[in-house]
């Protein structure tokens, strides 16, 4: 129906987020993510691309950013990308990507926390 081919992955993530609280005179906080996400991604064109993918994170310590608390441990991670795969054998792509964590509300405060990104991939 439409032109192009749709497949689906399993994404695993392991991240570490950087901030600095201001309560804490400045100090900085690590904090660790570990992500389980299934994603959709629509490839057209010559290796250009479409991706969504929605999965929960497990974020310990809870983050915390200026003012900004997250109240659980566990939370949902989504995000949506343009990329493009090229090379020989299409083993690296470059991704545009945002991505937003939040725990849907399930409990307050639920402030949420936007990241953009620019990925490199090579696939060997």
């Amino acid at each position: 129906m439409w032109p192009g081919r749709l497949t689906w992955q399993i994404e695993a993530t392991v991240g570490v987020w950087h901030s600095v609280v201001v309560g804490d005179a400045g100090e900085p906080q690590l904090s660790l993510q570990l992500g389980l996400k299934p994603a959709a991604r629509w490839g057209f064109g010559h290796g250009w691309f479409v991706e969504a993918g929605v999965g929960l994170n497990f974020v310990a310590p809870r983050y915390r950013a200026g003012d900004r608390r997250f109240s659980t441990r566990l939370n949902f991670g989504d995000h949506i990308a343009l990329g493009l795969r090229f090379g020989e054998r299409r083993q690296h792509e470059l991704q545009l990507r945002v991505e937003h964590f939040s725990n849907a509300g399930l409990r307050n405060p639920n402030p949420g926390e936007d990241f953009g990104q620019v990925r490199y991939v090579w696939r060997y």
